[in-house]
């Protein structure tokens, strides 16, 4: 029975080595997978290949601004006439979105975090 219980004991220390090794590894990889939404938008109005369409509704000026990088397309919308405010910011793969900023949400800043994938570099 003690040989039975020194087992169990040893499996249980053994994976929890294991999952702790995972979720360090996994906040490194977080981390240094992270940008500001504002760097992201200075990275997608100042790179040249970005495609920008000027729309103006009731005297307001509005920009999609679109920028591809390898199978990623990097969306940016913006509000002035020298996009003073980022109302939006998407990374979209395969048609699905997979990280974004929305300024009209309470929680979100400027300043915030956005996940960038491996293949884009800033």
């Amino acid at each position: 029975m003690k040989h039975v219980l020194e087992q169990m004991l040893s499996r249980a220390r053994s994976a929890s080595h294991k999952l702790s090794d995972n979720l360090k590894n996994k906040f490194e990889q977080l981390k240094s997978n992270k940008v500001t939404v504002s760097d992201l938008a200075t990275l997608i109005l100042l790179h040249p290949e970005t495609k920008i369409t000027r729309s103006e509704y009731l005297s307001l000026v509005f920009h999609d601004c679109w920028l591809v990088v390898d199978d990623y397309k990097l969306y940016l919308e913006t509000k002035g006439g020298r996009h003073e405010k980022v109302l939006q910011c998407k990374i979209i793969h395969d048609g699905k979105v997979i990280s974004s900023f929305h300024s009209y949400s309470s929680k979100s800043k400027l300043r915030d975090k956005i996940k960038i994938p491996d293949g884009i570099h800033v």
